[in-house]
């Protein structure tokens, strides 16, 4: 059996009726709807009439806990680690070591250092009767103790004294808390005709001649890793050396003898990676190698000297990648002998600039070349070249080069 229903007003309807006795509205249009139906209707007809609330997503924070504990747990990692290396790293004095050598029998010396960790200071003292005194000053981690340190030795070999320090700890870390800082203070009998091989580390090297006159130096290798090397001068007079090699990986090379007068040197290098070079040469250094190198990877370079006595023709080699280079000279002495010096000045990314004093005798090329960057040379052109340069017996030859910088070079009779 079928139910009618009344569409305006949904009463219930008899099937023999012909007009709902409710509202009056005809039947004959009204729909049949089957009983199973009636109720599931209107629950339908009831939910799309009512409206629809939206419950808020609640977002939990169960997923939220594990990623707030990972700074947490990295912290409680990391901090310990940092304590340690922090001890590690403290250094407490130890005491100090002393070594000498009474004997002058022997002066042809020859002073071997390999220090791993600590600053080197080389200096000359012309009031010792010892031929060599050092003094030792030691510094350690918390398991770190004097036992631990390293001193000098020495021996005689073919009529040499032989002196060597080898801190022999390269292996051991520095935060390492038995790792040890050796800092070297050696004095040096000027009579002692001296070979340096020098090396730190991680520290800074000094050689002072102390203004001491009539030095002969065999040879000068001083190099650091991560430190500066300077070799002081002072006002001397005649100081000959055989080789000069400073070199560096991180920190700075200085070469002071602008007090120098009458200097003389075979070869000289001056060698960096990371780290700028000062170069002052001072007045009549004596100059016998064919090639004198400046050069570093990253810092400027800066040259000075003051009348060389060039003996044949010297080619310089003044470089370094990023970084200006200054070059200042004084050339009022005409030598008696043929000579060109040839002065390559490069630089990739930075400024160049000559100053230059000279006689009206010496003859001077400049040819300049920049990618980016002004040109000032004289003649106002990229290329000059004194009058009768080629028929002068001394010449000096500068090509300027830098890709991102300026060229000025400034010369005066």
């Amino acid at each position: 059996m079928t139910n009618k229903f009344c569409v305006y007003c949904s009463q219930e309807l008899e099937e023999n009726n012909k007009f709902c006795y409710k509202c009056g509205a005809t039947v004959g249009n009204q729909k049949v709807i089957p009983p199973a139906q009636k109720r599931d209707d209107r629950l339908h007809s009831n939910s799309l009439s009512a409206p629809v609330k939206k419950e808020k997503k609640q977002h939990s924070t169960r997923n939220l806990k594990p990623l707030l504990l990972i700074p947490i747990i990295l912290f409680s990692i990391a901090l310990p680690i940092i304590i340690l290396t922090s001890l590690g790293a403290a250094r407490t004095p130890l005491g100090t070591l002393d070594y000498d050598i009474s004997s002058v029998e022997y002066l042809d010396v020859e002073l071997v250092i390999d220090n791993s960790i600590g600053l080197v200071e080389i200096t000359y003292d012309d009031s010792m009767d010892a031929l060599f005194e050092a003094t030792v000053e030691v510094r350690g981690g918390i398991k770190a103790s004097i036992e631990d340190a390293k001193n000098f030795q020495h021996e005689v070999i073919n009529n040499k004294t032989v002196i060597t320090f080898d801190s022999d700890d390269a292996i051991i870390p520095f935060w390492s808390f038995r790792s040890i800082i050796h800092d070297l203070y050696i004095s040096l009998n000027p009579d002692a005709i001296i070979d340096f091989a020098v090396h730190s580390s991680t520290g800074s090297i000094s050689l002072d001649l102390d203004g001491i006159d009539d030095l002969i130096i065999r040879n000068v290798q001083l190099s650091s890793s991560t430190g500066s090397v300077d070799f002081y001068s002072g006002n001397v007079i005649n100081t000959t050396m055989d080789d000069i090699d400073l070199a560096i990986s991180t920190g700075r090379i200085l070469f002071d003898f602008d007090d120098a007068l009458g200097t003389t040197v075979n070869e000289m290098t001056f060698d960096g990676s990371t780290g700028s070079i000062s170069a002052f040469l001072g007045e009549a250094m004596n100059i016998n190698s064919a090639d004198v190198i400046v050069s570093t990877s990253t810092g400027s370079i800066e040259l000075t000297f003051e009348d060389i006595i060039f003996n044949a023709d010297t080619n310089w080699d003044v470089e370094t990648s990023t970084g200006s280079i200054s070059i200042d000279f004084i050339q009022n002495i005409i030598l008696p002998i043929n000579f060109t010096a040839v002065f390559d000045v490069e630089t990739s990314t930075g400024s160049i600039s000559v100053a230059g004093e000279i006689a009206s005798d010496l003859g001077i090329e400049i040819t300049a070349t920049t990618g980016t960057g002004s040109i000032n040379i004289p003649g106002g052109l990229s290329h000059y070249a004194s009058t009768d340069y080629y028929l002068k017996n001394n010449q000096f030859s500068f090509t300027l080069l830098t890709s991102t910088g300026s060229i000025t070079a400034n010369i005066e009779y």
